[in-house]
């Protein structure tokens, strides 16, 4: 349904009170206005969602849409919103609906199973003292915790929505583009009403997405992009009302909530100059506004960070602190190694093969490298592209450099200890979405004088969908997964060390022993020593060869040598389950008790000590440990299995 409004002719010259030409507007240009009545903030709404639907005319002055509606005929209706909706829903449940048996891979258990600040989902304190700056995506992990424990299938259902609401976002970005002024004066033309369709299609069935969304830790990395395009959408929409403020207080909130989700959407205010640059083509008197906000609200974000961290905003020992992750690579050397890997990113969007969870990418030392050399000249290159074709192809133009600034904060002087990570694309990729979009619904059409593009595009995405279905099916086992990655990166003993967790887990020693031997020797190679996953993984295939006393020696070896607390706990853990083979019950019982004084919710020792504590006929003390179990993991099997023995025993 068409918004109503007001009509407003403009001219094409504007002349001042003291007789100089002012803005020139191209002939025939109908804007749109709504009318937006006072009567309550619930019209207001109404009235943004018409915004984000748009109307046929899609943001087109009544000229353009009569010559657009000629150009493609009979087929000239744009699809409704609700079927854009349904379509980009059924693409997400095709391409996604089978991960939700996705178990917990690395950073999960630190973040999430392990993570003892989200053991109560309303202690906020609690959380926010364990990541102020990414305080909201914890949040929504105590919430999941709350709710189901440790079962994966209700996590995963939470990234699917907030990665399909992330394409809605999208899509209303690009609707709202559509209505710009550096597209809405030229010409119709037929494609044009696929491109927000095509672009948000893109974004939520490309391959290089999944790490972002089936990886359940980077669920930080996806709200994070549903906030921070969000913002980008309301601001836009903002701009194209007529009652600007309900749009600009949804953009300000959304940006907040980007903020406080992840740190690499400090960006948005710079994103919103861009838009303000090449899509609306501001004036200069304003730009020179819009750099002051800019620059305030960047500020102020400073002063919000050193206030959280806890750190004094004009040191600069804060600003060395605050603004890298490790001390083992210098900003130079982070820097020379991102810009290849920002060429991976490239490359793995393009041709979306060989994509797995932990690459192996060398440091790269400095700029005299001819590696470097070249990656920063291909940089140059396209940027310039780009600025050149700010006229012509604004979408494209704008795609591009939203793609370089949405990497920067991780892709460029601030030092990772991991430096290169597929999540980390997630929010930029949006950009290329973007860009590709608009070449698929205008530049191509265009080019050919045919449909080619938008059928050009459908088949891409059927391509990139099944891609996607058959990464999310190599997530869904960790052994392939792991195996595949080790073939990939053969050179990383984390990926070996993983590879024979995994084998172990799936009762396959002879394998996991290759593997934790090609992990030891990778570490003795690189850092002289064996690394505490190593030592662990080694003690667990000992006690599934059955060589508890050997096991045992090696749990106290690898004690002596005084890990971090969380390890020894582990470690502590795993040597009671060794006594409890041997029977020995109370050193079990010890060893647990012991554990968990380091780690009180460590979930293992928790329900061994149980365990242990049933078998020396302590029922009730044992039924007590239980019941605990079952409060935080309602689907706990050890603490369902053991308690039913209590009751019938009763």
């Amino acid at each position: 349904m068409p918004v109503k409004g007001k009509t407003k002719k403009t001219q094409s010259t504007n002349t001042t009170q003291s007789g100089k030409k002012a803005h020139s507007f191209p002939k025939s240009i109908i804007v749109k206005e709504p009318e937006v009545a006072s009567t309550g903030s619930m019209t207001t709404f109404v009235k943004m969602g018409q915004y984000f639907g748009i109307s046929r005319k899609d943001g087109l002055s009544s000229s353009s849409f009569r010559k657009s509606k000629e150009c493609f005929q009979p087929d000239g209706l744009i699809a409704p919103l609700w079927l854009e909706i349904l379509i980009l829903a059924l693409a997400v449940v095709v391409v996604y609906g089978h991960t939700l048996d996705v178990p917990f891979y690395l950073d999960d258990f630190l973040s999430v199973v392990e993570n003892q600040s989200l053991s109560v989902w309303h202690d906020f304190q609690k959380i926010w003292q364990f990541a102020p700056l990414r305080v909201l995506g914890y949040f929504s992990f105590a919430l999941n915790r709350e709710w189901n424990g440790l079962n994966v299938a209700v996590y995963h259902v939470v990234n699917i929505v907030i990665h399909f609401m992330a394409g809605l976002s999208l899509l209303a970005l690009s609707k709202g583009i559509l209505r710009t002024p550096a597209i809405r004066d030229r010409e119709a033309q037929a494609g044009l009403k696929w491109f927000p369709l095509i672009t948000a299609l893109l974004f939520l069935v490309h391959p290089l997405q999944t790490q972002a969304v089936t990886y359940i830790v980077q669920r930080l990395a996806s709200l994070a992009g549903l906030f921070y395009l969000s913002a980008m959408a309301f601001y836009i929409h903002g701009r194209l009302a007529k009652m600007k403020w309900p749009f600009f207080a949804a953009s300000l909130i959304s940006g907040l909530c980007a903020v406080f989700t992840k740190q690499n959407t400090v960006t948005l205010p710079l994103a919103i100059l861009l838009m303000e640059l090449i899509l609306f083509r501001i004036q200069i008197k304003k730009l020179k506004q819009l750099l002051i906000s800019v620059v305030a609200g960047i500020c102020i974000g400073w002063f919000l960070l050193s206030g959280i961290s806890g750190w004094q905003p004009f040191s600069l020992e804060s600003m060395q602190v605050l603004t890298r992750e490790t001390d083992e690579i210098s900003r130079i050397e982070y820097f020379a190694t991102q810009t290849k890997v920002i060429w991976i990113y490239i490359r793995y969007f393009i041709l979306p093969t060989g994509l797995h969870l932990d690459h192996d990418v060398d440091v790269l030392s400095g700029f005299l490298n001819e590696q470097v050399v070249f990656s920063i000249l291909g940089h140059i290159m396209v940027m310039i592209v780009a600025y050149f074709s700010v006229k012509k192809n604004p979408v494209i133009s704008f795609g591009i450099f939203f793609y370089y600034l949405a990497h920067v904060v991780e892709s460029s002087l601030i030092p990772i200890r991991d430096v290169l990570f597929e999540h980390r694309t997630y929010l930029p990729n949006a950009g290329i979405c973007l860009a590709a979009g608009w070449f698929f619904a205008s530049t191509l059409p265009s080019m050919t004088k045919s449909r080619v593009g938008t059928w050009s595009a459908a088949l891409i995405l059927v391509i990139l969908s099944v891609l996607t279905w058959r990464q999310n099916s190599l997530w869904r086992s960790p052994v392939d997964l792991w195996s595949e990655n080790a073939r990939l990166a053969p050179d990383k003993y984390r990926v070996w060390d993983s590879l024979a967790q995994t084998l172990l887990d799936a009762g396959r020693n002879q394998e996991a022993a290759q593997a934790l031997n090609e992990a030891m020797r990778l570490e003795d190679q690189i850092s002289g020593f064996t690394h505490w996953p190593s030592a662990v993984n080694k003690i667990n295939l000992l006690k599934r060869q059955g060589k508890f006393d050997e096991a045992l020696s090696a749990a106290d070896l690898y004690l002596q040598k005084n890990p971090g607390s969380r390890v020894r706990a582990k470690i502590l853990a795993i040597r009671g389950n060794l006594y409890i083979e041997k029977k020995e019950y109370l050193k079990a019982e010890q060893c647990f008790r012991e554990s968990l004084s380091i780690y009180p919710d460590y979930l293992p020792a928790v329900a061994n000590l149980g365990i242990v504590l049933f078998q020396q006929g302590q029922r009730e003390e044992a039924k007590k440990i239980f019941m605990q179990v079952l409060a935080k993991y309602p689907q706990q099997d050890v603490a369902i299995k053991y308690l039913g023995l209590i009751g019938s025993s009763n």
